[in-house]
């Protein structure tokens, strides 16, 4: 029975890949591990050609020891960080850009290393740069500066 492919499933079965093979597990280790479902399943919707019941998707998240908000969260939440920084840039609200920079930096900096970390590291980036636009106030360091950088080498 081929399952519903939706929307989200289209952004949360790549989003699970990438932190699947950032952790190196195999789609057989996987599938094994959950039980119930094939790694050519799996494999179907990590590519976002297919859907998966809700029950197997939190078999998932819990073998892998990641949350719900790790993969759907992050997508739903640069669209509105880039919103909130855009109108505190066209409106001229520096006290606002700075705050959001801030809190981003600080979450960077509290956040383990992994996929979470690096959506941290470009949400920040987005927000520290509109906030050095407007005010010419650098609130980021080298050691900062270096990890982005890197992300755009790998």
């Amino acid at each position: 029975m081929k399952r519903r492919n939706s929307k989200i499933d289209k952004i949360v079965g790549p989003k699970f890949k990438e932190i699947r093979k950032e952790a190196q597990v195999s789609l057989n280790e996987l599938a094994q591990k959950v039980g119930v479902v094939s790694p050519s399943t799996l494999s179907r919707w990590e590519r976002g050609e297919e859907g998966l019941p809700v029950e197997i998707f939190e078999k998932l998240l819990t073998s892998m020891n990641i949350s719900y908000d790790e993969i759907v969260a992050s997508e739903v939440d640069i669209k509105e960080i880039i919103a909130q920084v855009e109108l505190a840039y066209q409106t001229n609200d520096i006290k606002e850009l700075k705050r959001i920079s801030l809190d981003l930096l600080a979450k960077y900096d509290q956040t383990g290393d992994g996929l979470l970390k690096t959506e941290y590291l470009l949400k920040s980036a987005i927000a520290a740069n509109y906030y050095l636009d407007l005010s010419g106030d650098d609130l980021t360091n080298t050691e900062y500066k270096t990890k982005l950088s890197e992300q755009f080498m790998q």
